[in-house]
C-alpha cells in the first residue's frame, strides 16, 4: 500500500472498528501491522501463509475461544 492509502484504510477501518465496539460486537482486529507485508498478494489479499498466521493467533484470542466454547 502507498503511505496515502494505508492511511485512508486505517481511518475507515477505525471507523469500522468504533462502530462495532458501540454495538458491543466482538471481533477479531488484525489491522494494525499484524502481518508481514510479504504476506499479502496485493493490499487486501493475504497469501496462504498469511491466513494460517492468522489462524493460529484467532485460536489463541481469549475472546474468540470463549465463543467457540459457547458453541459447545
Amino acid at each position: 500500500m502507498t503511505e496515502e492509502s494505508r492511511q485512508h484504510f486505517f481511518v475507515m477501518m477505525n471507523a469500522v472498528k468504533k462502530k462495532l465496539d458501540e454495538l458491543r460486537y466482538p471481533y477479531f482486529d488484525v489491522t494494525h501491522d499484524f502481518l508481514p507485508s510479504e504476506e499479502y498478494g496485493d493490499n487486501c489479499h493475504v497469501l496462504s501463509g498469511g491466513h494460517a498466521i492468522l489462524a493460529q493467533a484467532l485460536t489463541r484470542d481469549s475472546k474468540f475461544q470463549q465463543w467457540f466454547g459457547d458453541l459447545k
